[in-house]
């Protein structure tokens, strides 16, 4: 399977937290290695006496009375672990304490990809059930990255594994790079980066004919439905990884044997100290492919 492989499905998808999820639990289903290692990092110092035990399945999007966890890791003594993904997106009213609720609940795990500390409430965290890393409230992905990318390296690893490794990686969720604030209120850096670029392109490209869809936070632009015939899609995202934004054009091509084929072009530019309060200078921007 290409690296490549996740990282493509995910961009192009606008349920991104949907795909993250099917992505992470059709990796650890086909690699029972990397299932446990992953079990290792969620469980690791937990207060129900938990240790790693052969997991039996992994189901998602599991439909309970008044809840749909992301994950339920089910292991061969009958522990049901839960686990809800974020990226962007705040959790529902009241979401976590309902999935503790459920009676079949044996942890709960609440991983996000950028940090919320300090906004899990603390009855939440005090309960024995939910799991968390010691000095922090909640998981990042980036907590996971390095057995994901240890196991990527050894003999025998499904093929599942590197293309898992590759979107954590491009999503900015190594150990060194993870995104600690940028889910809550913007920095002065990002405020300059939205008031002279993000607000003037969203404005063009809808001034041109483009139809525009951006994130909450305005973060991630897609524009499609082309005014020209030779552009079919255009994805901005400002917030991978900090200090660069990645840019992918999607051009349509002639058609080749009755099948149409289509060419993408994905840079990665550097650096967002570019972005100064009066305007945008070129100084320090290179250009590398897409991807980690």
């Amino acid at each position: 399977m290409n690296r490549e492989f996740f990282w493509t499905i995910f961009k192009r998808s606008a349920a991104k937290e949907d795909i993250f999820t099917e992505c992470l639990a059709e990796s650890l289903r086909q690699d029972k290695k990397l299932t446990e290692r992953f079990l290792g990092v969620l469980i690791k110092g937990n207060r129900l006496g938990l240790s790693v035990t052969p997991i039996v399945e992994v189901q998602t999007q599991v439909s309970y009375p008044g809840s749909i966890p992301d994950i339920v890791l089910v292991a061969e003594n009958g522990s049901r672990i839960m686990i809800e993904n974020k990226m962007d997106a705040p959790e529902g009213k009241d979401q976590l304490k309902r999935y503790l609720s459920l009676h079949d609940l044996t942890a709960l795990a609440f991983i996000t990809r950028n940090s919320r500390n300090g906004l899990v409430e603390k009855d939440l965290i005090g309960d024995v059930r939910y799991l968390h890393p010691e000095a922090r409230d909640h998981f990042l992905w980036s907590d996971f990255h390095d057995a994901v990318e240890g196991r990527s390296k050894e003999d025998g690893a499904s093929s599942m594994v590197a293309p898992f490794l590759y979107l954590l990686q491009g999503l900015g969720q190594r150990p060194d790079r993870a995104q600690s604030r940028r889910w809550q209120s913007d920095t002065p850096e990002e405020e300059r980066l939205r008031k002279w670029f993000l607000e003037p392109t969203l404005d063009a490209l809808k001034k041109k004919g483009w139809r525009v869809n951006f994130d909450q936070k305005g973060r991630e632009i897609y524009a499609k439905q082309s005014p020209w015939p030779r552009m079919k899609r255009i994805y901005l995202n400002t917030w991978s990884s900090p200090g660069e934004f990645q840019l992918r054009l999607d051009f349509p091509e002639s058609q080749e044997n009755g099948a149409p084929a289509e060419e993408s072009i994905g840079v990665t530019i550097s650096s967002a100290r570019a972005f100064d309060s009066r305007h945008f200078e070129g100084r320090e921007i290179g250009t590398r492919s897409e991807g980690p």
